[in-house]
This record gives C-alpha cells, sequence and structure tokens, in this order.
C-alpha cells in the first residue's frame, strides 16, 4: 500500500468560562519538581526535558466542569450520566486513572479542583515539541495526529515529513 499526502486545516473557535488570570500554583509548582524528581520524561518521544501538561482539564476550563458529578462519578454515587452507564464513558475512567495515581476522591472538595487539575493525577509530561509545537503538539492539532506519534511506526513511514523539511 502506498503512502499518500492529506492537507487539513483545523480552526477551533472556543468559549472559555469565566476564570482569573493564571497564577502558577503551589499544587502545580509541586507536581512540577515531583516530575523532575522522579526523573519523568516526555510521553511521547522520551525526551528529559518536558513540561507539565494538564492531561484531562485545562485549567481554563476548570469553572465549566460540574465537579459535584465528576466525584459522583469517581466515587460510584453517579451511575448514568446523559442516560448512558459511566462505565461506557471516558470521564469514568479518567477518574479511575486519578485513583491509581493516587487521587482521593472521597476527601475531593469540588469547590477547589486545583489539586487534581494542577496535581500528578491527570497531569502529562510532554516535551516543548510534544506539548506546544507546530505540527506535533497536542495543543495544535486534532488527537487521532497527536497520539500516533506514540506508536512505534513502520521503518520509513513518517506522518509529519513535510511538516519538517519545510
Amino acid at each position: 500500500m502506498k503512502e499518500h499526502e492529506v492537507t487539513e486545516t483545523l480552526e477551533v473557535v472556543e468559549d472559555y468560562p469565566f476564570h482569573q488570570a493564571r497564577i502558577e500554583s503551589a499544587d502545580f509548582r509541586h507536581t512540577r519538581e515531583g516530575m523532575v524528581a522522579d526523573k519523568d520524561v516526555c510521553l511521547v518521544c522520551g525526551k528529559d526535558s518536558f513540561q507539565a501538561h494538564h492531561g484531562a482539564v485545562e485549567w481554563a476550563f476548570a469553572n465549566g466542569v460540574d465537579w459535584v458529578v465528576v466525584k459522583g462519578i469517581a466515587t460510584g454515587a453517579v451511575k448514568e450520566l446523559r442516560g448512558v452507564p459511566v462505565e461506557k464513558l471516558l470521564i469514568y475512567w479518567l477518574c479511575k486513572l486519578a485513583a491509581a495515581r493516587g487521587f482521593d476522591w472521597s476527601a475531593f472538595d469540588p469547590t477547589d479542583p486545583i489539586p487534581l487539575i494542577d496535581g500528578k493525577f491527570w497531569m502529562a509530561p510532554l516535551c516543548e515539541e510534544h506539548h506546544i509545537g507546530k505540527d506535533h503538539g497536542i495543543h495544535l492539532m486534532d488527537f487521532p495526529h497527536w497520539i500516533i506519534q506514540a506508536f512505534p511506526l513502520v521503518e520509513g513511514f513518517d506522518l509529519f515529513q513535510d511538516a519538517k523539511n519545510v
């Protein structure tokens, strides 16, 4: 089967909920320091120089999430969301991931989600290229094109070779 080129343009217009100006929280600093101490590497390429990426909920979206419902899903109090069993939804598995990484959902205060958002529980180490880089960064492309970079690709196949050679 022969490779073929596809050109795509992605334009996203978002309405962010109201939020204060971003101030690096103590939770974020602690998480970042812990990632450095643990010698974390970029989840995509393995580089040891990384930035901390909010893997599940960007800080700016915190005021747009119903954290009472999220806690309910995590603790088992909410069994369905929009008429669907929560076990079939990504939010359920994100809650399980946070718990597996040590997050105590029973102690979670839905009025203060910052310890979850800025904590190690959903944070992902990504190098600058895979975080905010043109043609490679998670903030600048759709998920299917971003995530394929984490897979071992067939020798000689480079999804973004034209972008690198421009």
